[in-house]
């Protein structure tokens, strides 16, 4: 049984996924953005160690250290602050 409700398939190169999961596992970034690039990926996946119950772990505790609810709590108060500061002016 997987670890995940489904086995991750990794992620394409567009936007912020190569940033924010690059040093979590480099492999999970697909090497395209196209059907065969997602194919390969999701084939790797089947058989590799992302279906494995310790990197679920691994992936939660890399989230929790770089995404945590307080940064995100700091930063969306202080883009209000700033939003009402500007509103004002």
């Amino acid at each position: 049984m997987h670890a995940f409700p489904y086995p991750p398939h990794g992620a394409i190169r567009v936007g912020a996924n190569g940033e924010v999961l690059a040093d979590l596992d480099p492999d999970i970034i697909l090497a395209g953005t196209d059907a065969a690039a997602l194919s390969e990926k999701t084939t790797e996946t089947q058989r590799g160690r992302w279906c494995e119950p310790e990197f679920r772990t691994l992936c939660r505790r890399y989230a929790e250290k770089r995404f945590p609810w307080s940064l995100a709590i700091d930063r969306l108060e202080s883009l209000a602050r700033e939003l009402g500061r500007e509103e004002r002016a």
